[in-house]
């Protein structure tokens, strides 16, 4: 089992490829965009203890704030819990803002597209295992 734990925040995931499927569903995006967020706020975590918050680590000094300010808006706090659509909606924000690039992420040049299709590779089978095929197989 592998675990991806983030000792700054409430969200675990038991493995990589959960992570992916939730940033996958959260964000609507496809299995290789959620191995590109996957890989970026992973490097991302050795730098939890310098300011970052959240499974996307989202820097406490411009992004948010204790009173929910911030470029985001959003209480820092609020990156602390399982629901991580505000979390998502937020680091969209830095994405964007950053010309839709993961340079806000200290680590991302170790995230390039042939990382991310691996992830997406050893994951898709374990996904793809979990979706029904028909409407039958909710019985």
């Amino acid at each position: 089992m592998i675990s991806v734990v983030n000792r700054s925040n409430a969200k675990y995931y038991n493995t990589v490829c959960d992570k992916m499927d939730d940033i996958m569903h959260v964000g609507n995006i496809s299995l290789l965009e959620a191995a590109k967020w996957s890989c970026v706020t992973s490097q991302s975590t050795k730098y939890e203890d310098k300011g970052f918050v959240g499974i996307f680590q989202i820097g406490k000094e411009w992004w948010c704030s204790p009173t929910g300010g911030g470029i985001c808006k959003v209480a820092c706090v609020k990156f602390l819990d399982d629901d991580i659509r505000d979390d998502f909606e937020c680091a969209m924000k830095i994405y964007k803002g950053h010309d839709n690039t993961f340079s806000a992420w200290p680590g991302n040049e170790l995230c390039l597209e042939k990382q991310a299709e691996i992830r997406a590779s050893k994951c898709h089978k374990q996904l793809e295992s979990e979706i029904p095929e028909s409407v039958e197989d909710f019985n």
